[in-house]
């Protein structure tokens, strides 16, 4: 698990080994998240209106983003979850030598899609959602030769 806070904004990570929940079922995902984020209240201190976006990929895990839309002073918590199924998700790193695989370069960085090396995701960081749009449209495609 890893969580980050930006501003106004928490992204929170969980491991598909910590997640109990189908990953073709956006009911599921849905129940497991608010009770998750229910659960762990008191630490991560949501009180108020939050609209949550769930991105899905059922080899890495959930990655949330919580943004507060409105917040209160009666210990209440309102979520809007939102659930974004088989996102395509990139890992992130400096080394074009890290992987032999295709990638993409964009802003000084290379990215991959995180299926062609899933046993090295603890060392690099992930990106997802518009971000990988972003890198797909305005990068540059690198295919790597094979010998």
């Amino acid at each position: 698990m890893r969580i980050e806070k930006v501003y106004d904004k928490l992204y929170i990570f969980l491991d598909k080994l910590y997640v109990g929940c189908d990953y073709s079922d956006k009911k599921s995902i849905e129940e497991f998240v608010k009770d998750y984020l229910v659960h762990y209240n008191k630490y991560l201190n949501l009180f108020g209106f939050y609209k949550v976006k769930v991105y899905c990929n059922e080899l890495v895990g959930l990655f949330l983003e919580i943004n507060c839309l409105e917040k209160n002073d009666d210990n209440k918590l309102d979520l809007r979850i939102l659930v974004f199924l088989d996102e395509e998700f990139f890992i992130c790193y400096s080394d074009y030598f890290l992987f032999d695989c295709d990638c993409y370069y964009y802003d000084g960085l290379f990215y991959t899609d995180v299926v062609d090396k899933i046993n090295l995701l603890d060392f690099c960081n992930y990106i997802y959602g518009d971000k990988v749009l972003e890198v797909k449209n305005r990068g540059l495609f690198i295919k790597k030769e094979s010998n």
